[in-house]
């Protein structure tokens, strides 16, 4: 039962994103508000306003200082399926 537990709390932790998220959207997914990601790109010495889309890099790390880890997933998963032209 406690590794059940300790599981489900893990599977909470893992961002899935696409890259390039922004600040807000970033925020919202860890629940926790705009502003502490901001001071946290701050402390880091980046500077970022809450629409401000960020590169990869940059959101594994700010997910990794308040306790996440990314996955990146592709925005484009529906190509991958054919269609057919009719």
């Amino acid at each position: 039962m406690q590794r059940e537990v300790e599981q489900q709390q893990e599977e909470q932790k893992v961002l899935k994103l696409t890259e390039f998220v922004t600040v807000s959207e970033l925020a919202t997914m860890m629940e926790i508000s705009a502003t502490e990601v901001i001071s946290m790109c701050m402390t880091l010495g980046m500077m970022v306003s809450i629409n401000q889309r960020l590169d990869q890099e940059t959101l594994t790390l700010l997910a990794e200082e308040f306790g996440f880890t990314v996955e990146f997933v592709g925005a484009d998963i529906e190509e991958s399926t054919p269609r057919r032209s009719g």
